[in-house]
């Protein structure tokens, strides 16, 4: 790996240009993404995302990965939000186990497996809770008896809400359309006003 440049081709050890890496990285992680979203409570580090995009695209790197995984993730941020789906990229953190900013993604990451899990917790529970049992790869998920699998709709799955009555204290905060971050009550995002 010696000879190679910052970004190269695995195949044939050609240089590919940064911005030309991360727009290929992204397509990949935006899929990447999508199926991480599909089993409710997973979650991926950066580095197991930035391994994964890089094996995909065939576009390798000895960039450090946060360098240049943030251009990754606003590609992705930009391509969820033009489609109106949630965004993807709350579901990247930074290490497993870490849990130090998993209040202000909770919300988001729920709207993710609402759109794109077939399987859902019976009773909601809040992400990473103890109830919660570990899978082999370090992830949170509910346990077996608590998930409830619902019927897609005509060209793909959607999944719904449990049917027990929601309560004020159940309604998830209203996020900024710009930053996701929850709203205050007074409706303007303190992050981007």
């Amino acid at each position: 790996m010696a000879g190679h440049p910052g970004y190269w081709r695995a195949a044939d050890g050609s240089a590919v240009a940064a911005h030309e890496a991360e727009s290929l990285w992204a397509d990949h992680a935006l899929q990447i993404l999508r199926d991480v979203g599909t089993r409710f409570g997973e979650q991926i580090d950066y580095a197991e995302l930035s391994v994964l995009v890089q094996e995909r695209s065939g576009v390798l790197t000895r960039v450090p990965v946060m360098t240049w995984i943030g251009g990754v993730l606003r590609q992705v941020m930009q391509a969820t939000r033009a489609a109106g789906e949630p965004p993807l990229s709350v579901l990247v953190i930074a290490k497993r186990g870490d849990s130090s900013a998993e209040t202000a993604w909770s919300t988001a990451r729920m709207q993710c497996y609402r759109r794109y899990c077939v399987e859902l917790p019976q009773n909601m529970p809040v992400l990473n809770a103890p109830a919660t049992s570990r899978t082999a790869r370090g992830t949170s998920r509910p346990s077996p008896g608590s998930v409830r699998r619902v019927k897609g709709t005509a060209g793909g799955t959607r999944s719904t809400a449990p049917s027990r009555p929601l309560s004020r204290q159940d309604a998830p905060p209203a996020l900024c359309p710009s930053c996701y971050l929850a709203l205050p009550a007074t409706g303007v995002c303190d992050n981007c006003a």
